[in-house]
């Protein structure tokens, strides 16, 4: 099976001359994000180096490990279908591009990945290929292209119209489900933080076990009692403690999956002092229900919180923030969640993991299975590009999100 090594502090070369007929490299590129390619023999995929290479030196690419780990999984796919990546026969259906695109399109059809990782998958692979093919590394001829490319308009949210390449390698008829992955501005972050501090302790708690733990929303109303006994101390991360959630707590989470989070010691103490207060206490004894697993957070009723009761109050909050700090905060719950993946990755915290193994750290914390990489990859871009300062920075941005594609825009 194919694998990827990194190596820190690797430097890359961007030019060499000819020197009593050696290659003299000089004006060199150190960089902590190089990433090498080793098909099943452990022989090294010298084109996909040079690959790496371009996305860094060329294109800027600051996280290489997505585009990299999408070239693993098209190689693995060669490897196991005997296939090379730079034969494309006369007949569409033998060439790699589209056989490894039938192969995603059967595990959609199945479940078992997304429409957007999907997407991705393949954009990188498209990526690869118009990297070789502009490079005059392999040509191919116009009968035997490994996808055709045709424009087309796509509208933005903010009324700006894209002109695009795409392709035939396109998954059509799947619908996406899948809420747009968006986290909170530096600004709409402040005014988020002001706000909250002066809002009631549960909802307080409720919000920041969202932002600052990483918790889905069903997971944050359904904590329970028996959830907070585990609490121990992290061993990676010395200013959190480590919480087991799951439906054998009581607690609601995504496909029943059990998991670790990982709580702020001041978040966690803030929890232990409000199930010890009186008013916990009043509210544990109107509780309605007799279940093993006391919820930590119940209603004045006497009724478990939910995410209803949740959004009830968050819509108001919304409303005030809104009003108070004159800017538009149309943030959805979900996003808070995404606030905290986009923190810790832009955070100092665990650097010298590395970004792969921070990335996934990270992906145990959030309970992510699929296309985790396609998730922090486009969440660190759309951040990037909201905080874009000129037109060129953000075209070339949109290069990244739209895979090389994009032709204009109008900002």
């Amino acid at each position: 099976m194919a694998q990827l090594r990194r190596r820190k502090q690797f430097i890359i070369y961007r030019s060499f001359k000819i020197v009593d007929d050696k290659e003299v490299y000089y004006n060199g590129h150190t960089t902590d994000q190089m990433h090498f390619l080793d098909d099943s023999k452990g022989r090294t995929v010298e084109v996909a180096t040079s690959y790496f290479q371009y996305l860094i030196l060329e294109k800027a690419q600051k996280a290489l490990y997505p585009s990299a780990f999408g070239l693993k999984r098209y190689w693995e796919f060669l490897e196991q279908n005997d296939m090379r990546w730079d034969e494309m026969p006369y007949d569409k259906s033998q060439r790699p591009t589209y056989a490894y695109h039938r192969s995603l399109k059967k595990q959609l059809h199945q479940g078992e990945i997304k429409k957007s990782t999907a997407s991705a998958y393949m954009r990188w692979v498209i990526q690869f290929y118009k990297y070789v093919m502009s490079e005059g590394l392999v040509s191919f001829s116009d009968d035997c292209m490994p996808f055709r490319a045709y424009q087309t308009k796509t509208p933005a949210k903010s009324g700006a119209v894209f002109q695009i390449f795409t392709t035939d390698l396109r998954f059509h008829g799947f619908q996406s489900s899948e809420p747009q992955i968006a986290a909170m501005g530096e600004e709409t972050q402040r005014a988020f933080e002001q706000e909250l501090k002066r809002q009631p302790p549960v909802f307080r708690m409720l919000c920041e076990l969202a932002t600052r733990a990483g918790l889905r929303i069903s997971e944050a109303t359904s904590l329970t009692l028996s959830a907070v006994k585990t609490a121990r101390q992290s061993a990676v991360r010395p200013d959190h403690v480590k919480i087991n959630i799951g439906p054998e707590f009581g607690m609601k989470t995504k496909f029943s999956k059990s998991r670790e989070v990982e709580v702020p010691r001041d978040l966690f103490s803030a929890i232990q002092r409000y199930i010890t207060s009186e008013a916990f206490l009043e509210l544990k004894h109107k509780l309605k229900d007799n279940a093993k697993h006391i919820p930590v957070f119940i209603t004045k009723r006497g009724t478990r919180y939910n995410q209803h009761t949740l959004y009830a109050h968050w819509y108001k909050f919304k409303a005030k923030v809104a009003s108070l700090f004159k800017l538009g905060f149309n943030v959805r719950f979900h996003d808070l969640r995404a606030t905290f993946a986009l923190n810790f990755m832009k955070s100092d915290e665990l650097n010298g993991l590395g970004e792969e193994h921070k990335a996934s750290y990270l992906q145990r914390l959030l309970g992510h299975s699929s296309g985790f990489t396609t998730f922090i990859y486009t969440l660190l871009i759309n951040n990037d590009l909201l905080k874009a300062k000129n037109n060129k920075r953000k075209e070339q941005l949109m290069d990244e999100l739209c895979g090389g594609m994009r032709i204009r825009n109008a900002w």
